[in-house]
């Protein structure tokens, strides 16, 4: 009997062998630049300056400088870290340029997961990856180069274009190379936490926000140097009707595994099965509107993309943020890769015997918990003055549960989206949670009106993002579907076993 699926050929080629476990190291290393350059804002731009002012010897907090009306400068000669906001004394009336430009930064990536993933299912995976590294190298290099704030707002846009298309590149292509019981590896393994935990390092040996910026992007250009090993997709070759040239994909993995080749008759077999439901592969403006005609298919991505929101607005928030929080703005970045490194693999240790559903579920509920907890803390204490650390801990501990939700969400997202519209549904997501990223920073402007309100909004969303998921399609140990019929077929029969 021929091949059905594409897993079942993956399956006789060592499942998850030395080919899987290697390309999954160089599709997950780029998320390493782009925590990088995602999150150096929060020194580059931190607001948190001191200052000298003649009436006192002593430095003072920007904050209390411009509350208290003190004619002072900033002190960028004598400051360990030399900042935008110091180099343009962006303080008192201008201090809301910083958060403007991180607006700018995350619209940048909201767009460019948009657009990366139109590219990546019409053209193809690795050219998609191969472009998308190179001008993260390339233009995240390009805001040291501002002369000024609104320069330095510009090419943080780019930077923020070229780093969008990154999750939505490697979750796509590592995903279509992977047996169902390997899958869960998607989003919960990580560089993004060990880029967290540099980068606060780097922002100590570095004085600069220029020789920073530089440092981040550099090692995006790491890559380029592998990627005549890494292989188009031969899902995405079989679905544009390329099969030869899956054969060859495949040839390889058996090469690097060490295991028989699989027949050409048997890979044109496969095709034909991919193919019987649907003579074209979908892409662009068609695959937009079959989504949205699709009842399954828009059902499952409107809760997503609610929920992907939930959970950016609460990592960029609290990310954004570290450097107001009180205490050491160096350590709490680094108490947050701390915390992503234990939270991105969390999921995978449930994920696969309670089910991806259920997992999502259970740690959104309990990040909701430490909201909650802050929402009472701030209500008896408005402005958490006696209590910093309790705030820090909480707000930190709340994170840990959502990044771990996350992580198990991106799978759901993969195992829910047919092959022939996957990029385009992980890029409508991505492109969700780009905006929350948007809307982040701007959430702090809720805490001038009550500070609770923020943390009110956000326990709000994470409860519902968690009523909503019950409704998702369990995919736990079911193969990938290929075309948009199949799926409908496979999303009908999962519901009848529930």
């Amino acid at each position: 009997m021929g091949y059905t699926k594409v897993e079942d050929v993956l399956q006789d080629l060592g499942g998850y062998s030395k080919y899987q476990k290697w390309l999954s190291l160089a599709l997950i290393f780029p998320q390493f630049p782009t925590a990088l350059i995602v999150l150096s804002p929060i020194f580059t731009g931190t607001s948190n300056v001191p200052l000298l002012c003649p009436t006192s010897s002593i430095r003072h907090n920007s904050t209390d400088a411009c509350i208290n009306a003190l004619n002072c400068t900033d002190d960028s000669e004598n400051f360990e870290f030399v900042s935008i906001v110091q180099e343009w004394n962006l303080v008192c009336s201008m201090s809301w340029v910083t958060d403007t430009i991180t607006s700018f930064q995350m619209s940048g990536m909201m767009i460019g997961a948009f657009v990366s993933s139109i590219f990546s299912d019409t053209y193809g995976r690795k050219k998609c990856f191969i472009i998308q590294t190179f001008l993260m190298g390339l233009l995240g290099m390009a805001p040291a180069l501002a002369s000024g704030p609104w320069s330095y707002a510009v090419a943080r846009f780019f930077a923020g274009f070229s780093v969008g298309a990154t999750f939505v590149v490697y979750l796509s292509h590592l995903t279509e190379f992977l047996v169902p019981s390997w899958r869960n590896i998607c989003g919960a393994l990580s560089f993004y936490p060990i880029a967290e935990m540099v980068l606060p390092l780097l922002a100590c040996l570095i004085g600069s926000w220029r020789l920073l910026t530089f440092a981040t992007a550099i090692p995006a250009l790491f890559l380029l140097a592998f990627y005549r090993f890494i292989l188009e997709s031969p899902r995405w070759l079989l679905v544009k009707n390329r099969p030869d040239e899956a054969h060859k994909v495949f040839e390889k993995i058996a090469e690097w595994n060490s295991k028989p080749v699989p027949r050409l008759d048997e890979i044109k077999e496969l095709q034909s099965v991919i193919l019987k439901q649907e003579t074209a592969a979908l892409s662009g403006l068609k695959a937009m509107k079959t989504i949205m005609k699709n009842q399954t298919l828009r059902r499952n991505l409107i809760i997503e993309t609610f929920c992907v929101v939930t959970c950016a607005i609460v990592f960029y928030g609290v990310s954004f943020n570290a450097k107001n929080l009180g205490g050491n703005k160096y350590l709490n970045v680094f108490y947050m890769g701390v915390l992503d490194f234990v939270a991105s693999p969390a999921s995978m240790l449930f994920s696969n015997c309670m089910g991806r559903r259920k997992t999502f579920m259970i740690f959104m509920f309990s990040g909701t918990t430490f909201m909650i907890a802050i929402v009472f803390l701030l209500m008896l204490n408005p402005y958490g003055s006696s209590s910093p650390i309790i705030v820090i801990a909480l707000s930190l501990g709340g994170r840990f549960f959502i990044v771990a939700g996350w992580s198990g969400l991106k799978v759901m997202i993969l195992e829910t989206s047919p092959t022939n519209l996957r990029a385009t549904c992980i890029g409508l997501t991505v492109f969700a949670g780009y905006f929350g990223g948007v809307l982040s920073p701007q959430l702090a402007t809720l805490a001038t009106v009550s500070p609770a309100l923020p943390y009110i909004i956000l326990s709000s969303m994470t409860v519902l993002s968690s009523i909503f998921s019950w409704f998702l399609s369990e995919m736990l140990e079911k193969p990938l579907t290929d075309t948009m019929e199949l799926d409908v077929r496979v999303a009908d029969k999962n519901r009848d076993e529930q």
